[in-house]
């Protein structure tokens, strides 16, 4: 757990002064700890609730992955001006201390309009500025976008389908991380593995249909998933509702129809089967790990590039959605 080394704040202030306070913070901590972090992360908000929660986030995520964190809580009524509190924590890390900032900054009247010019200045030189998305997508014009290196969303918090086409626009502009699709990985690959066995493979140029269960975005992204693996029409996949996410693929091969499943069978229990006619039922079984927030937050933050097939499976769920 982290331990916080120095704070300070003010209402009412200018960025020129939080940039001498973060100076006077960084002085102490260069002192006491080795500094570390690998990307300016910014967090905009719209009120205190949504700024706690993802302080909470960043608190835990900085254990494993610190970051420069600037939480932004966006209030366009008022007078022009900036509310600030910095805090400075540090980590011991072997034999050494680590220290990462965290600044939460209420931005007020015109200010909240220009954010890119209120973040710019306490961005962390030669590290990608990601904006972390939790709740809901930024607008095509918000001058954030300029500022972004990154994006990374949850689509299941920030509309689910209604939100896919303006997604889209998104990826077309940035990298993205979809917290969404990274709590689909232990599907996709659990229900991948059943086809490196060999004997199995031949399945797939023949399927005749699939069955997708879940609920909202994650059932078309799972659909645009193993249609454009596959390069199957959309045609063969029939969706369907279900408290967790499902697979059911159903294929011939040399005469033969195989069935293959995934889907969840406990709590942290994730099932996947394969069942060949005249032959043994074959079975995986996988544990889903941490599901938090925090853990999907770490993943995306080590993501690097974009991720095309990620692009590829939300560009066909925009076709399920039709």
């Amino acid at each position: 757990m982290s331990t916080i080394l120095g704070t300070w704040s003010a209402e009412q202030t200018t960025v020129g002064e939080v940039e001498t306070a973060i100076a006077r913070l960084r002085r102490q901590e260069e002192r006491a700890a080795v500094r570390a972090a690998v990307v300016t992360l910014v967090v905009p908000t719209f009120d205190d609730h949504e700024a706690a929660a993802a302080l909470d986030v960043l608190r835990a995520l900085g254990d494993h992955h610190p970051s420069r964190a600037i939480v932004l809580v966006k209030d366009g009524a008022g007078p022009a001006g900036i509310d600030a509190e910095l805090r400075v924590h540090c980590i011991e890390r072997d034999t050494r201390a680590v220290c990462f900032e965290n600044m939460l900054l209420h931005v007020r009247g015109d200010t909240a309009h220009h954010l890119d010019s209120v973040v710019e200045p306490f961005t962390l030189p030669d590290v990608p500025v990601v904006v972390w998305l939790p709740h809901r997508l930024l607008t095509i014009d918000d001058p954030l976008l300029a500022a972004a290196d990154r994006l990374v969303v949850d689509s299941r918090a920030a509309g689910g389908a209604a939100a896919l086409s303006h997604l889209a626009f998104l990826t077309d502009r940035l990298p993205v991380s979809d917290a969404t699709w990274l709590r689909l990985t232990p599907w996709r690959r659990l229900f991948g593995g059943l086809f490196e066995d060999t004997r199995l493979r031949p399945f797939l140029d023949d399927v005749r249909s699939i069955r997708v269960a879940s609920r909202g975005i994650a059932r078309l992204l799972l659909a645009g998933w193993l249609t454009t693996r596959l390069g199957l029409d959309r045609a063969l996949v029939a969706l369907d509702t279900g408290e967790h996410p499902a697979v059911e693929l159903v294929g011939r091969a040399a005469g033969r129809e195989g069935r293959f499943t995934v889907e969840r069978t406990g709590d942290q229990e994730l099932r996947a089967a394969a069942e060949v006619a005249g032959e043994a039922r074959i079975e995986r079984v996988a544990d889903l790990g941490d599901r938090s927030t925090a853990s999907m937050l770490g993943r995306a933050l080590t993501a690097i590039g974009r991720d095309e097939v990620y692009e590829h499976a939300l560009a066909s769920a925009l076709d399920f959605r039709r």
